[in-house]
């Protein structure tokens, strides 16, 4: 799999509103193969922040543009709804990605990681990612079918951010379902959408 490296150009203020990312760069030679014999999972950070452009990277990678023209993503979803929004926690803030433009936008200033499951890693991670459904983008979706495939489609993210990691040598990461649902939402003031799954992401030592 190749490694895909990015520049991030990140405001010193912690309260800026826009994190404007630069467009991923195709690059390395590790194939994919090697990142599927490094993936597992780790639940043990130690010191260190995740680099912005491994921010950047990581982000893109999970769910980010791979086709602009067309707005097609790296990830698929069903019928492509594009349900799936991730919301990164870190000591500054609470940001939403946006794909279309591969940017943050600041939700929320502060830091709220410990907020989002009562596993004591979750606060020794720098960074947070959690998985959001959002149902408005699944109206021509039964209810059933809704829930079945928002589950596929965040597996696929997870496991994205999953490869991200085992292609570095710096990070490691965990998919916790064991998280805090109903606490997230009325964090992020969320409707009609589903907290997921959640990454926390951060440097270990392999």
């Amino acid at each position: 799999m190749a490694l895909f490296a990015v520049a991030a150009s990140f405001a010193a203020s912690a309260q800026e509103k826009t994190i404007q990312l630069m467009a991923p760069e195709l690059g390395g030679e590790q194939p994919l193969r090697i990142a599927c014999e490094m993936r597992q999972t780790y639940r043990d950070f130690i010191a260190g922040d995740v680099r912005e452009e491994h921010l950047s990277t990581l982000l893109w990678m999970a769910c980010g543009e791979n086709r602009p023209d067309v707005h097609k993503r790296t990830t698929p979803t069903a019928r492509n709804a594009q349900e799936i929004e991730l919301y990164v926690f870190m000591k500054k803030g609470v940001y939403l990605y946006r794909p279309e433009k591969h940017i943050l936008s600041l939700v929320l200033g502060g830091d709220h990681r410990k907020e989002v499951s009562q596993q004591e890693f979750f606060g020794k991670a720098p960074v947070v990612v959690v998985l959001v459904a959002n149902f408005d983008k699944m109206k021509d979706f039964d209810t059933a079918s809704r829930d079945f495939y928002s589950a596929v489609d965040c597996g696929y993210v997870s496991q994205d951010i999953y490869l991200f990691c085992a292609s570095s040598d710096l990070y490691g990461t965990v998919a916790c379902g064991s998280i805090n649902r109903e606490a997230i939402s009325k964090l992020l003031k969320l409707n009609n959408a589903k907290p997921m799954l959640a990454h926390p992401v951060g440097r270990v030592q392999r």
